[in-house]
């Protein structure tokens, strides 16, 4: 659902003398230059910030919502909201006679995407994963090659080694991260160059090792927390975690609720795109680990693909469910403990519209893995 971050109000006070006011998740810093009508106080105030996908009964995304659109709750209380940002790519709202209609400035509508492939290597489980991972990168190359300028992809992959390349708007750059990745070659990228505008996952990367996917996906998220917006995580995985006496997967729970709270507050959603799709009959139509996959999409807003013709559909559909979203923020409510993990929901107005979002976030800095 969100991150925190922090913003700096301004306010006039009407009084001669100087004071700190002490509030929960707030830090005052008080101007000593006095003047006619009292001075300027700045406030830092942690601000949550929440993605979310508006559709319609037919599927399309909705513009022209502001603030009163939304019915926030934190931990069950609803909140006010600061703001509602529109974020699209260009070619979506310029072809859209709707955003004319609704007097939106095309514009000055923040336009970037970030998707980030996750390639995870399985075949020790079932060798006959590699060749579907090699197809889902065939795939994967002809999708990149149907962006926009303003789309970022990074590639991850774990096989078990952690392998990332950074954000790059480039198609070379992009596909040859994706034939390294899918035929198991170890690559990192470096943090990009000074004064590079490009946005940067290595860069904001914690230390150490990786033993597990759930750590894989955790400094993935971590690593993408910085940038501001929404985070679309593919993963490529025919899923994880601990069977059950019904022959069903479920997460660890040693593992999987830290790594779902990092996702969260990081504003990452999870695309998992199931490998083993392509190995489906009649004979054999449930894939045991999809629930965990599922789990993994639903909690941070994302869906899970498990039926589809080629790679290539979902990725197009994940582009598409995109194409439009809103950032949401409000303050962080007083009362919010450090580290604290606490849940959100999200309705709409009209109940018409659908709106689709994770489903909490860490407060304060207190989360080990140091999620905001």
């Amino acid at each position: 659902m969100t991150g925190i971050r922090k913003r700096t109000d301004r306010r006039t006070l009407w009084s001669t003398a100087l004071a700190i006011l002490v509030v929960a998740a707030m830090t005052v810093v008080a101007s000593a230059a006095p003047q006619e009508e009292g001075y300027v106080e700045e406030i830092e105030v942690e601000e949550v910030l929440l993605d979310v996908v508006v559709t319609d009964p037919s599927g399309q995304v909705v513009l022209g919502l502001d603030e009163d659109d939304f019915i926030v709750r934190d931990e069950g209380e609803r909140v006010d909201l600061r703001e509602a940002t529109f974020y699209s790519n260009r070619r979506y709202l310029g072809s859209a006679q709707q955003a004319q209609e609704l007097g939106i400035a095309v514009d000055a509508v923040p336009s970037n995407r970030y998707f980030i492939l996750f390639f995870h290597h399985q075949h020790d489980l079932l060798p006959r994963l590699s060749a579907n991972l090699l197809d889902a990168g065939r795939r994967a190359k002809q999708w990149v090659a149907s962006l926009q300028p303003n789309d970022y992809v990074a590639v991850v992959s774990y096989n078990p080694k952690y392998n990332l390349q950074d954000f790059s708007n480039d198609p070379a750059v992009i596909t040859a991260a994706i034939d390294r990745a899918v035929q198991r070659k170890d690559f990192q990228a470096q943090p990009a160059a000074t004064g590079s505008d490009l946005p940067s996952m290595a860069a904001a990367l914690p230390p150490g090792d990786v033993d597990r996917i759930y750590e894989a996906l955790a400094m993935t998220a971590e690593g993408a927390g910085a940038i501001r917006g929404r985070k679309n995580l593919i993963l490529f995985s025919i899923g994880f975690g601990e069977v059950t006496g019904f022959g069903f997967f479920r997460p660890d729970i040693r593992y999987y609720p830290k790594t779902m709270q990092t996702i969260n507050d990081n504003n990452v959603a999870v695309y998992p795109v199931d490998l083993m799709a392509a190995d489906l009959s009649p004979f054999f139509m449930i894939n045991a680990m999809d629930n965990v996959l599922n789990q993994l999409a639903t909690e941070s807003g994302g869906r899970l693909y498990t039926t589809f013709n080629n790679y290539l559909t979902p990725l197009e559909k994940i582009a598409s469910d995109n194409n439009g979203y809103y950032l949401l923020s409000y303050e962080l409510p007083a009362d919010a403990e450090d580290g604290e993990y606490r849940q959100v929901s999200v309705e709409m107005a009209s109940g018409r519209l659908d709106a689709r979002t994770r489903d909490g976030y860490v407060a304060g800095s207190g989360y080990p893995y140091g999620a905001r």
